[in-house]
């Protein structure tokens, strides 16, 4: 029911961002986008489109870590709403293909980060919450990205293909004996 409702939900605005020329153009491609990756989480079990933002998004996260090194609070804020925005768009889809545990650890650091954002945090808090919601992410990408091929199917395939190329050697050296048995018999046979 949760998937159907993110789909819905996702869907409605999709369809409101097309129909509407209030909208900028940027916004409208992000909602019908957004939609689209959810639909492609709903359908894909490995490697979902959503997993390719990775980059643009740890880029974005990056560069909003160094200005709050930095002390730069203005470029933090104009970052972070660059971060929000490219996140907001994936957001759906990781309701979908990530246990809802983890998308709210990622939303509680989100949450702390919006809320204070104009205000004065000490350096190391903000850093400490940005260090710990890095790792989140990080392990949300990888989580997603990693082979789910169960080892023990491995096995399989290996144990069979070596059965396979094992009989393939034998019935080529039962041809090769034989023919050469053949050719002596016509030999013996010729010499008479």
């Amino acid at each position: 029911m949760d998937e159907l409702r993110i789909i819905t939900i996702t869907h409605n605005s999709a369809s409101e961002a097309v129909n509407s020329s209030s909208l900028s153009l940027e916004e409208r491609v992000n909602r019908v986008t957004q939609f689209r990756l959810v639909v492609d989480a709903m359908r894909s079990e490995h490697q979902p489109m959503w997993t390719e933002m990775e980059d643009s998004i740890m880029t974005t996260f990056g560069q909003m870590k160094e200005t709050v090194e930095e002390g730069d609070t203005e470029s933090f804020n104009q970052l972070l709403t660059i971060f929000l925005s490219k996140y907001n768009m994936i957001h759906p889809s990781i309701t979908v293909d990530i246990t809802p545990e983890d998308v709210q650890k990622i939303d509680s650091h989100i949450a702390f980060l919006d809320t204070y954002r104009n205000e004065e945090l000490k350096a190391t808090t903000r850093i400490q919450q940005l260090d710990q919601m890095e790792h989140d992410l990080k392990n949300l990408f990888e989580r997603m990205t990693e082979d789910d091929a169960d080892p023990s199917l491995i096995w399989v395939m290996i144990s069979t293909g070596g059965a396979i190329i094992l009989t393939l050697i034998y019935v080529g050296w039962r041809k090769y004996k034989g023919d050469k048995q053949k050719r002596q018999k016509q030999r013996d046979y010729d010499e008479r």
